[in-house]
């Protein structure tokens, strides 16, 4: 939540929650990035229905800075430990909407 505006892409599948409340997975997906692999679809869905939410991550390439109030640099980050998130994103429809009405509150 941005100054109290919910982004439009947020705002766009909350519309959709609407659509089938019988559903058992709501998976999300950023159609700009089309070339997701059919295995990292199956694992995402896999760790979903086993935890009830999952995302697709890799292992982060950049070198990302921490920095403080100021903006200055303080430190480098160990990317070993760092994990970039992408899409699809699983959730089962109950966690989403909690998600959403805590955001809402």
């Amino acid at each position: 939540m941005c100054d109290g505006y919910i982004p439009l892409i947020i705002k766009d599948v909350f519309v959709h929650l609407a659509i089938d409340s019988n559903s058992e997975l709501i998976c999300i997906h950023d159609s700009t990035k089309p070339l997701v692999l059919a295995g990292d679809v199956a694992k995402v869905l896999k760790d979903d229905w086993l935890i009830g939410a999952a995302v697709l991550g890799v292992p982060a390439k950049a070198t990302i800075k921490e920095a403080d109030s100021e903006s200055f640099v303080v430190k480098t980050l160990d990317r070993k430990t760092l994990w970039e998130m992408q899409t699809p994103l699983v959730i089962k429809p109950d966690l989403l909407k909690k998600g959403f009405e805590l955001v809402n509150r």
